[in-house]
């Protein structure tokens, strides 16, 4: 019996649990700051297009407020 208990001690550790739950993490933190990338890569792409935007559907200014909001929102 003391053989099975001994063999069940170093078969089970929390540092295997610990690794992976670190990795998760780390790729949940990556994912996050991406997005969190991607998003401001995206309105600064609006941004600097908003003019041209407006000067193709006679838009104004406050019209174009809500285009880059929308664009956000969508």
């Amino acid at each position: 019996m003391t053989e099975i208990l001994a063999a069940q001690d170093t078969s089970i550790g929390p540092a295997g649990g610990r690794k992976n739950a670190d990795v998760t993490a780390w790729v949940a933190v990556a994912a996050g700051a991406l997005g969190a990338m991607l998003a401001t890569l995206d309105i600064s792409i609006v941004n600097s297009a908003l003019p041209v935007i407006q000067g193709e559907i006679g838009a104004t200014g406050a019209e174009g407020t809500w285009i880059a909001t929308s664009f956000l929102v969508a």
